[in-house]
């Protein structure tokens, strides 16, 4: 195939045939290989199954039919934002260049945010735009609202920039990097209820664009459509981003999706999920819908939700929750929006319970640890352990005494009354506060 040959299919996508052919048909020359190039386009474009169109007009992240994946009030994993200095920072700003965009380098406050797992990432806000007050207010704000992303996507995303402008919000994976502007597109995704799909979005881009590759492609021909006209439009650019979105919701959220949604995007872009489950991608805090049981006297509690457990002894102001390192030691900590304080509650066939928390997720449960005193508490793997079999007892005084089938009832949960109010352990059963435990649904 000669060079001018070779530069056509380069420059060429499924989408510009018809303008590259207006082109073509101009040349006395290259009019002479029209029929050549559109065969062999046909053929190195592996021909699209998905010519026949996509499934949405509009984009993923700002269709109403899917603004409801995440909510404001869904658990968050941020920890916190601490500042650290002013200095410059690189981002890219749609409105330099006569709007065309440009890598800018402004004075900006530093601040680092902090998931509860681990993760963190800096968050940049330009310094011209905001004073330091209002800064720590967006960095907490937007530091939230990452802190509802699965960990795969934080992991990827090492630069949060907040600039004012009315522009659209981007997202970078060479940079691994995401553009949040303040202004007017930024008060139109809060007041539709987008806001947290389109930072979904755009997070997408940094942590996963590097999975455009043969793999990729190669499952995305065999769908029968593209998710979206803007994927259809960019197809190596936001078939990812646009449909990533609606994997996580199907996989992990489907009640959040309309049935008739659910049935089109898993006929027409089966292959697309497939994918993305191989990939086996860390989605903490999202975790998949769990049927719930059917209430009965001796199913308490419902599956499909979490449980915060305080202790009469000391209230609703410490809750039961899980040390944030690699010990998973069980302590009481002031109470909060921790997914380490949000525990499900799953009744087993031998009659006793599964405590595992949201935080680490159903493969570690609340456990006893085997060491001949057999009294201190951690998270454990998940397994056939009666050190992880918890018998609930309901008390007359509508609290809860919690035993293991380890050690039987004759121990409790209980709390160290050390002064300490953190620390918990298994005691000889007896009328005390620290074994009498509030268990409350967590909406």
């Amino acid at each position: 195939m000669n060079q001018l040959n070779s530069f056509l299919l380069a420059s060429v996508s499924a989408n510009s045939i018809n303008e590259l052919a207006t082109k073509i048909i101009r040349n006395s020359i290259a009019k002479r290989m029209l029929s050549l190039l559109v065969l062999t386009l046909g053929m190195s474009l592996g021909v699209f199954a998905q010519s026949s169109g996509y499934i949405y007009l509009e984009g993923t992240a700002i269709s109403d039919k899917f603004k409801d994946v995440i909510v404001s009030t869904d658990p968050t994993v941020f920890s916190s934002v601490s500042y650290l200095k002013v200095k410059k920072a690189e981002m890219w700003d749609r409105d330099a260049n006569n709007n065309k965009g440009a890598w800018i380098y402004p004075d900006s406050w530093i601040f680092k945010l902090n998931y509860q797992d681990g993760i963190t990432s800096e968050i940049r806000i330009r310094k011209k735009d905001f004073d330091k007050a209002k800064a720590n207010e967006l960095a907490n704000k937007y530091g939230r609202k990452m802190g509802q992303l699965p960990a795969n996507l934080r992991e990827g995303v090492d630069y949060i920039n907040i600039y004012k402008s009315d522009n659209v919000f981007g997202g970078n994976n060479f940079k691994k990097s995401i553009d949040i502007t303040i202004g007017k597109t930024s008060k139109n995704y809060e007041n539709v209820g987008t806001m947290e799909e389109i930072l979904f979005h755009e997070s997408t881009h940094a942590a996963l664009d590097n999975l455009y590759g043969t793999a990729w492609k190669t499952s995305r021909n065999k769908d029968s459509k593209f998710v979206s006209k803007y994927a259809f439009d960019n197809p190596d650019r936001e078939d990812i981003s646009e449909s990533y979105l609606l994997y996580a919701a199907l996989s992990y959220r489907p009640d959040r999706v309309a049935a008739k949604e659910v049935r089109k995007i898993r006929r027409d872009i089966p292959n697309r999920i497939s994918y993305y489950k191989n990939l086996n991608l860390k989605m903490h805090p999202w975790e998949k819908k769990v049927e719930k049981v059917k209430t009965s006297n001796n199913a308490l509690f419902d599956t499909s939700k979490y449980y915060r457990l305080n202790s009469k002894f000391l209230g609703k102001g410490r809750s039961l929750d899980v040390i944030n390192n690699n010990s998973n030691t069980i302590r009481l900590a002031d109470s909060g929006n921790f997914t380490g304080q949000f525990w499900r509650i799953e009744k087993l066939n031998n009659g006793y319970y599964r405590l595992t928390t949201q935080f680490r997720g159903t493969n570690m449960s609340l456990d006893v640890i085997n060491d001949g005193k057999n009294n201190k508490l951690r998270l454990s793997k998940t397994g056939n352990f009666t050190g992880q079999f918890w018998k609930i007892e309901k008390l007359s005084n509508g609290y809860f005494r919690l035993t293991t089938a380890f050690q039987g009832v004759g121990k409790s949960l209980d709390v160290v009354n050390d002064g300490m109010k953190s620390n918990v352990q298994l005691a000889p059963t007896g009328n005390f506060t620290g074994q009498q435990w509030m268990i409350t649904k967590i909406n």
